[in-house]
């Protein structure tokens, strides 16, 4: 349970940064985005839209379905996690852990979605290398804890004794 809720969490980390780049990258090349589509519409390829309709549909879409991804793979990928995170990398901390596991996915995103220019391997490495990190800290920071185990600051350990230093 805990993995599915830090991967959710994580998810959408990694959901919001890919979106925000996404919409980023789109938003500066709005003037290249239209010449494609105006060329698209041009050659029939597009019917039964503008330039500009094409370009705000895709701005929302941008922003929106990295979101859903991050959901879904973030729950997938946070019940795996939690599988192998104690037999990975053993001799790390969790964070540690999820960020080399989020290295990993970030291999297997890249090969499945074939894009290699430059701006898209910085951002979606960023994404999840953070993304796994978080994975892995809240990973460890939703754990059961044992109840006595939590002291206040200033509190020392317990007088076994009941004497009043």
């Amino acid at each position: 349970m805990r993995g599915a809720k830090a991967g959710l969490i994580s998810g959408v980390a990694w959901g919001g940064m890919m979106a925000l780049f996404g919409v980023i990258s789109l938003m500066q090349d709005k003037a290249a985005f239209e010449s494609i589509v105006q060329q698209e519409i041009a050659s029939g390829t597009i019917n039964g839209t503008t330039p500009e309709q094409a370009y705000n549909l895709a701005l929302e879409v941008g922003a929106i379905l990295p979101l859903f991804i991050g959901v879904l793979f973030g729950l997938i990928f946070g019940v795996i996690f939690a599988r192998i995170a104690l037999k990975f990398l053993s001799s790390q901390t969790l964070p540690i852990r999820g960020a080399a596991f989020g290295a990993i996915l970030w291999v297997v995103y890249e090969f499945l979605l074939g894009s290699f220019d430059v701006v898209s391997i910085v951002t979606s490495i960023g994404a999840s290398l953070v993304a796994g990190y978080l994975l892995g800290y809240l990973y460890d920071r939703f754990a059961p804890r044992s109840p006595g185990t939590f002291q206040e600051p200033g509190w020392g350990p317990p007088n076994p004794s009941g004497i009043e230093p």
